[in-house]
Order: C-alpha cells, then structure tokens, then sequence
C-alpha cells in the first residue's frame, strides 16, 4: 500500500551497494488481502523467457520458511527423469 507521505510506493527492492545491483527479490504490499491473494495466484510461475521464472512467496510463508531450523529440511525429491520423443526422427 503506497503512502505518499512516508514516500513508500508498496515496492521495496532491497539492494546491495557492494554489487550496485538488487538482490534478486522484492516486497510487494497491497491495500487488500483479496488483491495479494490474486497477486499470487496470477504471478506465481510467471515466465518471462525460456530460462526465467517469477516465483511468489507470500510473507507470513517466507516468515515460516526464516524459522525452519536447518536440521529439519528435507530436499525434496527430483522428478523422475522422462525420456522425450525423437524430435528429429522425421529428418532420416
């Protein structure tokens, strides 16, 4: 939620003198829940290109997440690998 007289627009982008760059994310307030809600829900996974990908973590889950002890993460399992078809089997 923007707030002309404090001079906060409702972004935040932390950054880092050292690199001159930002840190890669941002805190994003809203002036309702419902729109944070949507937020989510539309920019979640947004691709920008083939290799770049939005991902959207509310705060209180980003809170959650600060808390975790290490001890109890458990690195999630990778996808089994599956084989794609021959794309090029046309071509001999």
């Amino acid at each position: 939620a923007a707030n002309e007289a404090l001079g906060f627009s409702g972004v935040q982008l932390p950054f880092s003198a050292e690199k001159k760059s930002t840190l890669g994310f941002a805190f994003v307030e809203y002036e309702t829940g419902e729109e944070a809600k949507k937020a989510v829900e539309v920019l979640n996974h947004y691709a920008f290109d083939k290799n770049h990908q939005l991902t959207v973590t509310p705060y209180m889950r980003g809170i959650g997440l600060a808390e975790l002890e290490e001890s109890s993460f458990q690195e999630p399992a990778p996808a089994p690998f599956v084989e794609r078809p021959d794309t090029c089997s046309w071509l001999r």
